[in-house]
């Protein structure tokens, strides 16, 4: 049996990886962790689920085998994990803040390449590097 704080709202699965977001908007992760796509810091894997220790709560997760994007309550937009390829501007294994000062109200990914929608319906692609930047 596995126990949340609260009941789980949405799970992101890739690969071997996983996500849930429960009802308090806190973010457990487990599986393999080999990128650093959990977001805990390290790259060890996670055997049972851990709540990650965020200084946010969490909206919405997208993710892939390598990384993630989370959204928090108040529309900032955070990545982690592998950006071998440029996608995140960002290689930290910790949820880090992106494109400050936008904010917004949808992520996704196709597993390769990462979109988020902003509030005023403008949508940036990781692909095109815009996501450090919040070009648009």
């Amino acid at each position: 049996k596995i126990s949340f704080d609260g009941t789980p709202k949405k799970i992101c699965s890739s690969g071997n990886s996983k996500y849930v977001i429960d009802s308090n908007g806190d973010l457990w992760e487990l599986g393999s962790n080999r990128y650093g796509q959990l977001g805990n810091g390290g790259t060890s894997n996670v055997l049972v689920p851990t709540k990650l220790n965020l200084s946010f709560k969490v909206f919405d997760i997208a993710c892939t085998t390598q990384n993630a994007l989370a959204l928090d309550t108040e529309g900032n937009l955070y990545a982690w994990g592998n950006n071998d390829y440029g996608n995140l501007e960002t290689s930290n294994k910790y949820p880090t803040l992106l494109a400050s000062g936008t904010k917004f109200k949808s992520i996704d990914t196709d597993g390769d390449a990462h979109v988020a929608v902003s509030t005023d319906g403008k949508s940036i692609d990781g692909d095109e590097r815009q996501l450090k930047m919040g070009k648009r």
